[in-house]
């Protein structure tokens, strides 16, 4: 559950940064358009800067995906290994009480 609670501050902290820069974005846009004649020199560049935001947005996500992905692979291999190490230590458990009754018996036999 702590992994899953990473995960997610890493996606708020991210999504945040992602609206910060789409702000930028928006601003390089509307200043842009204010410059009138630059205007037709500076619409390339900030079409590409657009486009780099959104394949940036676009690998955060997948990366977001992929890292909740392998905290529950990990929350599930937790939960498998401490079903296993339960069973364990219910042998161990019954193996003792059934060593201490074998040593009683042996007890009251005189060995």
């Amino acid at each position: 559950m702590h992994m899953l609670g990473i995960v997610t501050t890493f996606r708020n902290k991210v999504q945040a940064m992602l609206q910060t820069l789409h702000a930028m974005v928006l601003t390089i846009k509307v200043r842009c358009l204010k410059l009138g004649a630059l205007r037709t020199l500076m619409i390339p560049y900030v079409d590409f800067i657009t486009n780099q935001f959104a394949k940036i947005k676009q690998n955060i996500n997948r990366l977001v995906a992929y890292l909740i992905s392998q905290a529950l692979s990990i929350k599930v291999g937790v939960m498998l290994v401490l079903h296993k190490v339960g069973q364990l230590g219910q042998q161990l458990l019954t193996t003792a009480r059934q060593t201490l009754q074998r040593v009683y018996k042996a007890l009251k036999r005189g060995h």
